[in-house]
């Protein structure tokens, strides 16, 4: 048989609460999604994703804060995160750190990946057909749009404030 009960032994045991290995699997999922914040400040492929990190003073304060919360959420609110009672140990974190950071040389090997390898995704489908129904739509109410701005900086139609009339 393909599906068979699962034994006792594996199975969610109300005393113990989950197992360890899955807030394991939990904690390193949300640490690299916190550390990929980093590789995500930089769009156009650039190689040193830290470079002016600390210039953002909002954004450190972000990231620890996030990283303080998942820490504690982690080891001190078990049954809210429905995370392991005994938390993690110290190899544990390590290891889920590890994990999560394992999206930094990841990032860093997609910068060189070519372009020209990569389908240019969300512009078309295979038969070459719009994904939207609505792209014709939203492409002519841009054109309308842009027509109406440029009639309205054509004939000067701003108040002294540069808002328009």
């Amino acid at each position: 048989m393909l599906f068979q009960e699962v034994p006792q032994s594996l199975q969610l045991q109300p005393d113990i609460g989950p197992s360890r290995h899955m807030t394991i699997v939990f904690n390193a999922f949300v640490l690299m999604q916190v550390f990929n914040m980093i590789n995500a400040r930089k769009i156009k492929d650039e190689i040193n994703v830290c470079k002016g990190i600390f210039r953002n003073s909002m954004f450190v304060i972000i990231f620890f804060i996030i990283l303080v919360l998942q820490i504690l959420l982690t080891q001190f609110t078990q049954d809210v995160m429905d995370c392991c009672r005994d938390g993690l140990d110290g190899p544990q974190w390590g290891i889920s750190f590890l994990i999560g950071l394992s999206v930094f040389p990841v990032d860093f090997l997609l910068k060189f990946w070519p372009d020209r390898l990569c389908p240019k995704l969300g512009k078309e489908s295979e038969d070459g057909a719009p994904h939207s129904h609505n792209s014709e739509f939203v492409t002519s109410l841009i054109r309308q749009r842009t027509s109406s701005f440029n009639k309205r900086v054509a004939t000067n139609s701003f108040d002294r404030k540069g808002s328009f009339k």
